[in-house]
């Protein structure tokens, strides 16, 4: 179930994966400088304050505030995307009838202490992949100007980011699969979702 709301689960596990893919990219178009990336979000001008330069700072402005407003929204829809190849890749060995049948209160322990922080780290760990994908792809097409020794770096480094994010991910998604089926064992609740691998009995004749 994806709601929009301005809790933390969608801002930290989804926009926040999205605003760093985002990051990484542009950086990347921009040979990894700040200062170049923050000259051309402000619409590239540099001229000093005066009375004749006023309508050109109040461009300038309106420009930034547009970039900031269009890489906003780009980022949650990029943690949006990224979140949803998780949910692809999603499996059933979580018992999913937690989420429907647990208390308020325990609904927010759950995303406050486990989901949220497993979603995040599964999402940080893809995108992060999914940017050196598209940086290596973007130099090969000629469309990342960053010499290839700092691309190599900045790669090891987002890849290195990654593993150690997918290997928290793997363990927070573990205690979530034995929390959420304790609960339902002792709530005496049902599984409405069947694993994949579990075979009905006509199959297993």
């Amino acid at each position: 179930m994806n709601l929009f709301s301005l809790k933390p689960h969608p801002l930290v596990a989804h926009w926040v994966p999205g605003f760093v893919v985002c990051l990484v990219l542009t950086l990347g178009r921009f040979d990894w400088s700040f200062q170049t990336l923050a000259i051309a979000l402000s619409g590239g001008s540099t001229a000093a304050t005066s009375p004749s330069s006023v309508p050109e700072a109040s461009a300038s402005g309106a420009t930034a505030t547009i970039s900031i407003l269009v890489v906003t929204i780009l980022a949650f829809v990029v943690g949006e995307i990224i979140d949803a190849i998780r949910n692809i890749r999603e499996d059933d060995r979580v018992r999913w009838d937690f989420f429907f049948w647990c208390k308020e209160q325990e609904l927010t322990n759950m995303e406050e202490s486990y989901f949220t922080w497993y979603a995040f780290d599964a999402n940080m760990a893809l995108g992060l992949v999914l940017a050196v994908g598209l940086l290596v792809l973007g130099k090969l097409l000629c469309m990342v100007p960053c010499h290839w020794n700092s691309l190599c770096e900045v790669a090891v480094v987002l890849l290195i980011s990654s593993y150690v994010l997918h290997r928290d991910a793997k363990s927070l998604r573990k205690e979530i699969a034995d929390l959420t089926h304790a609960w339902c064992d002792k709530n005496g609740i049902k599984a409405t979702i069947k694993p994949e691998n579990e075979k009905s009995p006509d199959k297993q004749r």
